[in-house]
């Protein structure tokens, strides 16, 4: 029960590809947002959220000991990490223009936010399957928003950029 309190919806992915987690844009971002207001309470309004995302790809990892590391699913079975990353970097208030937070170590590890983590290589194909994918719960973010009630009652509206 304290899980589900502290991080946000974790889906399982299982393909004949790959197999990895994955984490919706709007439940990460909301999931970051809610941890923020917590220790920042705001004004009612509409804030935007500037954010930074990549793929970063690694590779020759060990599969000892791993789930199908054997027998005739091992040739199947990709060495490489490929992870897809958002990073916070500004909140500001739309209507006074005042930015409310920035990231410090905008380019620091510490602070990458993981929406996906699958077993495969960096390739064109993979890239082509996954970023447009993830790119559309980005641009919904931006279009749409999210809403948010924070502890205090105060009704904010967070756009992504």
């Amino acid at each position: 029960k304290l899980k589900n309190q502290i991080v946000p919806h974790i889906i399982k992915i299982s393909t004949e590809k790959y197999n990895g987690l994955r984490i919706m844009y709007k439940d990460a971002i909301y999931y970051h947002l809610s941890q923020f207001l917590k220790k920042n309470p705001q004004q009612e309004g509409e804030y935007v959220l500037r954010i930074k995302d990549g793929i970063d790809g690694s590779g020759s990892h060990s599969i000892y000991n791993q789930k199908n590391s054997g027998g005739k699913d091992f040739e199947n079975t990709s060495k490489n990490i490929l992870s897809y990353m958002f990073v916070p970097l500004q909140l500001t208030n739309l209507s006074t223009s005042k930015v409310v937070w920035q990231e410090d170590k905008m380019n620091s590890s510490e602070v990458c936010r993981p929406l996906l983590l699958i077993n495969a290589k960096e390739t064109r194909e993979v890239l082509k399957e996954i970023i447009p994918a993830v790119q559309k719960e980005a641009n919904e973010l931006k279009i749409m928003g999210l809403e948010m009630i924070t502890a205090e009652g105060a009704h904010i509206k967070i756009y992504c950029d």
